[in-house]
């Protein structure tokens, strides 16, 4: 403000009148005090001449505000006179928004859930108080959603919109004011997505023996389109080829990942995950992720169980490893073919079948084994036995028997033979069968011969005393006739 002063005729000089001049405000300030320069003030008077006040600037004092001035003066004798009329004048109002202009974000508008955006602004400043800040909503230019509205003007640094719809688009902008109702500039607009929903539990169905349906996947709201929300299913089970895992790939050819794999609403509903295990129960949950890329929390978990698996083990039927073969006069071993199968374990059936001939007697099965050898013991010497094997699965799925395969025990060593019946060039020859059948098979034999004659020794006879370097089979009664 500019002071011009009255001095009522007092004297300019000779002598020179003096003045002081006292204000009176609401700035506190400046109140009750006196002009001690141009921007001081004082608790005591001090004197000025008239040329002095004239025309002085009084600064330092508070936009829009009312400032009053009162002046006395003095004479020679150093008088005082008493404080004249009032005189007034009001600052102006200053013309500056606050800084920074315009104002910038502290938190930028962000997701806070499915309905709400939140954000606040860093504070500006400015030398005319209250400052305030607009919120004001901006329809993006895709995938905006409905329900979005501006703040109006409000004297704190946060704002907080709501009525918004799930995973949807809003953008904001912001301006401040002062107490002169001065507005800055607006920020340029911030877009962001509210929270995708927490997706419902997802129905599962069509339950095969090693494939689940997720018949429908429960979106809850979250949309199909503008933008399209993704989302992930993670399976929980017993089985450990997919408990925790993601599920990845494509319907009815899936894989499984340790991260996330996002796919549509459309994509997951009649989805086909396979490669699943017989008669094992599975679990699935599903998280959703906005077009910002924050994923929710997982949903509840919708379950399905495989059905039983009807088919046999592999190769139906089994095959030999080691066909039955004799170990012993009285055992026969066998060996099949480990045979797969989707419901481990996979059980045996070694079942004796008895020969059309030279059958003997004692021959078992062996019951249900989960090993693959079996050896039937109790048997008769040099008798045949036949054997067929099965497999089934846990379901007791069970395939068909192989072929019967036969095989002969082991004949026992003959005992030692006798000698008798001595000439000067003959001995008589009686055989020990040592209980080998005669017949039904009839046992062979075969007799060899040693001796410091050389021309038997090491030889083998024939059934007429004859000497061969292969053996000659004959049967016990044919050998109990040789004379050598």
């Amino acid at each position: 403000l500019t002071l011009t002063n009255a001095e009522n005729g007092n004297p300019s000089s000779n002598p020179l009148t003096t003045f002081a001049v006292q204000a009176s405000s609401t700035d506190a300030s400046w109140n009750g005090f006196w002009i001690a320069s141009t921007t001081a003030t004082s608790a005591t008077a001090v004197w000025f001449s008239d040329a002095n006040l004239d025309n002085k600037v009084i600064s330092g004092l508070k936009n829009s505000t009312i400032y009053g001035f009162k002046v006395k003066a003095i004479n020679g004798d150093g008088e005082e006179t008493s404080l004249g009329v009032e005189g007034q004048g009001t600052t102006t109002a200053e013309a500056d928004p606050p800084t920074p202009n315009p104002p910038e974000w502290t938190s930028a508008p962000a997701n806070i859930s499915t309905s709400q955006i939140s954000m606040t602004v860093s504070s500006t400043t400015d030398a005319t108080h209250p400052i305030q800040y607009l919120f004001y909503f901006a329809a993006c230019a895709s995938e905006g959603g409905t329900g979005g509205t501006s703040s109006s003007w409000q004297g704190i640094i946060s704002y907080t919109d709501s009525g918004l719809q799930a995973n949807q688009c809003y953008g904001y902008a912001v301006q401040s004011r002062d107490g002169n109702s001065t507005a800055g500039s607006s920020s340029t607009v911030s877009e962001t997505y509210t929270s995708a929903a927490i997706p419902g539990t997802p129905t599962i169905g069509s339950a095969g023996t090693s494939t689940l349906t997720i018949t429908s996947n429960d979106a809850n709201g979250n949309p199909a389109s503008n933008p399209t929300t993704q989302f992930a299913v993670q399976a929980s089970s017993t089985d450990t080829n997919f408990n925790s895992f993601w599920i990845a790939g494509t319907s009815n050819n899936i894989s499984t990942s340790t991260s996330e794999s996002w796919k549509s609403d459309a994509t997951w509903d009649g989805f086909v995950v396979n490669g699943l295990g017989a008669v094992i129960t599975y679990g699935f949950k599903v998280k959703a992720q906005n077009a910002d890329g924050d994923a929710t929390s997982l949903s509840g978990e919708g379950q399905g169980t495989t059905s039983a698996e009807a088919d046999p083990p592999t190769p139906n039927p089994p095959t030999w490893s080691s066909a039955p073969n004799d170990t012993s006069v009285s055992t026969i071993a066998m060996t099949v073919s480990s045979t797969t199968d989707a419901t481990p374990p996979i059980s045996y059936l070694f079942t004796f079948t008895a020969c059309a001939s030279d059958g003997g007697t004692g021959g078992t099965s062996s019951g249900w084994l989960g090993t693959v050898s079996y050896t039937d013991s109790g048997l008769q010497t040099n008798q045949c036995y036949g054997y067929t094997v099965t497999s089934r699965d846990a379901l007791s799925n069970t395939g068909s028997a192989s072929a019967s395969s036969e095989a002969y025990t082991t004949a026992a060593t003959p005992g030692t033979p006798t000698i008798s019946g001595a000439t000067t060039s003959t001995l008589d020859f009686a055989n020990d069968a040592n209980g080998n059948p005669t017949s039904t098979p009839t046992t062979q034999f075969a007799i060899q011969a040693s001796s410091t004659d050389t021309n038997l020794n090491g030889f083998w006879i024939t059934s007429a005393g004859a000497t061969s370097t292969s053996e000659s089979w004959m049967s016990d009664s044919a050998a109990d006739a040789v004379v050598v």
